[in-house]
Protein backbone atom coordinates (compact mmCIF):
# COMPACT_ATOMS: atom_id res chain seq x y z
CA UNK A 1 0.00 0.00 0.00
CA UNK A 2 1.33 3.37 -0.25
CA UNK A 3 0.69 7.17 0.13
CA UNK A 4 -0.47 9.02 -3.12
CA UNK A 5 -0.22 13.38 -3.07
CA UNK A 6 -1.77 14.83 -5.84
CA UNK A 7 0.48 18.64 -6.47
CA UNK A 8 1.40 19.48 -3.07
CA UNK A 9 2.38 22.67 -4.95
CA UNK A 10 -0.93 23.97 -5.45
CA UNK A 11 -2.17 26.59 -2.87
CA UNK A 12 -4.69 25.05 -0.32
CA UNK A 13 -8.54 26.04 -0.82
CA UNK A 14 -9.20 28.86 0.77
CA UNK A 15 -13.19 29.08 0.10
CA UNK A 16 -12.31 32.03 -2.43
CA UNK A 17 -14.12 30.25 -5.44
CA UNK A 18 -17.61 30.46 -3.32
CA UNK A 19 -19.15 33.18 -4.47
CA UNK A 20 -22.47 35.16 -4.06
CA UNK A 21 -24.04 36.94 -6.98
CA UNK A 22 -26.52 40.18 -6.14
CA UNK A 23 -29.07 40.97 -8.41
CA UNK A 24 -31.77 44.21 -7.56
CA UNK A 25 -34.77 44.73 -9.54
CA UNK A 26 -36.71 47.79 -8.35
CA UNK A 27 -39.72 48.69 -10.89
CA UNK A 28 -39.18 51.91 -8.70
CA UNK A 29 -35.93 52.53 -10.58
CA UNK A 30 -36.51 51.00 -14.07
CA UNK A 31 -40.16 52.55 -14.56
CA UNK A 32 -43.68 50.42 -14.79
CA UNK A 33 -42.58 47.45 -17.53
CA UNK A 34 -45.08 46.07 -20.02
CA UNK A 35 -45.38 42.33 -21.60
CA UNK A 36 -42.00 40.99 -23.03
CA UNK A 37 -40.13 43.97 -21.31
CA UNK A 38 -36.93 42.50 -19.88
CA UNK A 39 -34.52 44.21 -17.16
CA UNK A 40 -30.54 43.09 -17.20
CA UNK A 41 -29.62 43.52 -14.03
CA UNK A 42 -25.81 44.28 -15.01
CA UNK A 43 -24.50 41.48 -12.57
CA UNK A 44 -22.66 38.15 -14.61
CA UNK A 45 -21.89 34.86 -13.34
CA UNK A 46 -18.91 34.04 -14.54
CA UNK A 47 -17.95 31.27 -17.39
CA UNK A 48 -17.18 28.06 -16.17
CA UNK A 49 -19.30 28.63 -12.45
CA UNK A 50 -21.66 26.38 -11.20
CA UNK A 51 -24.83 27.66 -9.93
CA UNK A 52 -25.69 25.82 -6.79
CA UNK A 53 -28.48 27.94 -5.16
CA UNK A 54 -30.62 30.92 -5.91
CA UNK A 55 -33.18 32.53 -3.51
CA UNK A 56 -35.02 36.09 -3.39
CA UNK A 57 -36.31 38.29 -1.03
CA UNK A 58 -39.40 40.43 -2.35
CA UNK A 59 -38.66 43.77 -0.36
CA UNK A 60 -41.99 45.36 -2.12
CA UNK A 61 -44.94 43.47 -3.28
CA UNK A 62 -45.57 43.54 -7.02
CA UNK A 63 -48.12 44.95 -8.43
CA UNK A 64 -49.85 45.70 -12.27
CA UNK A 65 -52.70 47.48 -13.05
CA UNK A 66 -54.78 45.87 -10.81
CA UNK A 67 -55.91 42.54 -12.30
CA UNK A 68 -52.73 40.90 -10.96
CA UNK A 69 -52.57 38.65 -13.87
CA UNK A 70 -49.41 39.67 -14.52
CA UNK A 71 -46.38 36.70 -14.43
CA UNK A 72 -42.79 37.33 -14.06
CA UNK A 73 -39.89 34.92 -14.47
CA UNK A 74 -36.25 35.65 -12.91
CA UNK A 75 -33.42 33.93 -15.04
CA UNK A 76 -29.96 34.50 -17.02
CA UNK A 77 -30.02 35.40 -20.40
CA UNK A 78 -29.35 31.80 -22.12
CA UNK A 79 -32.40 30.99 -20.21
CA UNK A 80 -34.90 33.46 -18.86
CA UNK A 81 -36.53 31.20 -16.49
CA UNK A 82 -33.28 29.53 -14.85
CA UNK A 83 -34.54 30.58 -11.50
CA UNK A 84 -38.46 30.79 -11.33
CA UNK A 85 -40.94 29.98 -14.12
CA UNK A 86 -43.41 32.36 -15.30
CA UNK A 87 -45.72 33.06 -12.32
CA UNK A 88 -48.50 35.15 -11.74
CA UNK A 89 -47.87 37.68 -9.22
CA UNK A 90 -51.07 36.56 -7.25
CA UNK A 91 -49.07 33.76 -6.31
CA UNK A 92 -46.98 33.72 -3.12
CA UNK A 93 -43.70 33.62 -4.61
CA UNK A 94 -44.18 37.52 -5.59
CA UNK A 95 -45.18 38.18 -1.80
CA UNK A 96 -43.16 40.31 0.61
CA UNK A 97 -40.38 37.86 2.32
CA UNK A 98 -37.58 35.15 1.15
CA UNK A 99 -38.22 32.26 -1.37
CA UNK A 100 -36.42 29.65 -3.13
CA UNK A 101 -35.85 28.84 -6.70
CA UNK A 102 -35.94 26.44 -8.96
CA UNK A 103 -31.82 25.83 -7.48
CA UNK A 104 -30.36 23.78 -5.19
CA UNK A 105 -33.64 23.56 -3.04
CA UNK A 106 -35.14 19.82 -3.28
CA UNK A 107 -36.58 19.03 -0.41
CA UNK A 108 -36.64 15.94 2.74
CA UNK A 109 -39.30 13.74 1.67
CA UNK A 110 -41.33 12.17 4.96
CA UNK A 111 -42.66 8.82 5.62
CA UNK A 112 -41.39 5.29 4.59
CA UNK A 113 -41.01 5.62 1.07
CA UNK A 114 -38.35 8.96 1.38
CA UNK A 115 -35.85 9.37 -0.71
CA UNK A 116 -32.24 8.73 1.49
CA UNK A 117 -29.96 11.42 2.04
CA UNK A 118 -27.78 10.67 -1.27
CA UNK A 119 -30.83 10.26 -3.16
CA UNK A 120 -31.90 13.65 -2.11
CA UNK A 121 -28.38 14.87 -2.59
CA UNK A 122 -28.31 14.07 -6.26
CA UNK A 123 -31.90 15.28 -6.61
CA UNK A 124 -30.49 18.80 -5.85
CA UNK A 125 -27.53 18.36 -7.49
CA UNK A 126 -29.66 17.75 -10.71
CA UNK A 127 -31.20 21.32 -10.57
CA UNK A 128 -27.44 23.12 -10.83
CA UNK A 129 -26.27 24.98 -12.97
CA UNK A 130 -22.81 25.13 -15.48
CA UNK A 131 -22.64 28.24 -17.01
CA UNK A 132 -20.23 28.29 -20.56
CA UNK A 133 -20.44 31.88 -20.94
CA UNK A 134 -20.78 34.75 -18.79
CA UNK A 135 -24.27 35.19 -18.23
CA UNK A 136 -26.39 37.89 -16.66
CA UNK A 137 -29.11 37.39 -14.52
CA UNK A 138 -32.13 38.93 -15.70
CA UNK A 139 -35.78 40.28 -14.72
CA UNK A 140 -38.91 39.28 -17.72
CA UNK A 141 -42.76 40.29 -18.14
CA UNK A 142 -44.34 37.39 -19.60
CA UNK A 143 -47.81 38.70 -19.53
CA UNK A 144 -49.34 42.34 -18.59
CA UNK A 145 -47.78 45.13 -17.10
CA UNK A 146 -45.82 45.58 -13.87
CA UNK A 147 -46.56 48.74 -12.21
CA UNK A 148 -44.41 48.09 -8.67
CA UNK A 149 -42.61 45.90 -6.96
CA UNK A 150 -38.62 45.49 -5.92
CA UNK A 151 -36.87 42.18 -5.07
CA UNK A 152 -32.91 41.17 -4.34
CA UNK A 153 -32.06 37.96 -6.20
CA UNK A 154 -29.11 36.17 -4.21
CA UNK A 155 -27.15 33.26 -6.51
CA UNK A 156 -24.75 31.02 -4.57
CA UNK A 157 -21.89 29.93 -7.31
CA UNK A 158 -18.86 27.95 -7.28
CA UNK A 159 -16.48 29.62 -9.85
CA UNK A 160 -14.61 26.72 -10.86
CA UNK A 161 -13.42 27.77 -14.17
CA UNK A 162 -12.40 25.53 -16.81
CA UNK A 163 -13.60 22.00 -16.37
CA UNK A 164 -12.58 20.20 -19.10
Amino acid sequence: MANHYLNSSQKSNDLVNIKCAKAVFDIGVTGALAAGDIVYSGVRIPDGSIITQAWYFVNTVFTDGGDDDTTIKLGLVSDDDEFCAASAITANLWDAGMHGTLIGHGGLEPGSGAMTAVQNAASNTASYIHCTTDDEIIMTVAVDVVASGKLTLFVEYVASGDLA
